[in-house]
């Protein structure tokens, strides 16, 4: 498990999670009480916004570099909002 956490090759973790998965059915080892689920909304009108794996509520932010706005130009003084 800690080797699928860590490694950046999407399939390879797809791999390893699965194994993980596939063992803890057949052996067991423990229940788990606690599964935590992560929900955030975002504006239609940001784009670029891509959503990965969520272990924490800060790694929403992770891609934040890629968001952007579609806007049009001001004209005379005056700003018209994005579309």
């Amino acid at each position: 498990m800690e080797q699928a956490r860590v490694t950046t090759d999407f399939y390879e973790r797809i791999r390893l999670y699965h194994n993980f998965q596939y063992l803890f059915a057949e052996e067991n080892p423990a229940l788990p009480l606690f599964y935590p689920v992560y929900n955030f909304a975002v504006d239609k009108q940001v784009q670029g916004v891509s959503v990965g794996p969520l272990f924490s509520t800060g790694d929403r932010f992770a891609s934040v570099s890629s968001w952007y706005l579609v806007s049009k130009r001001a004209t005379n003084g005056t700003a018209t909002p994005a579309k």
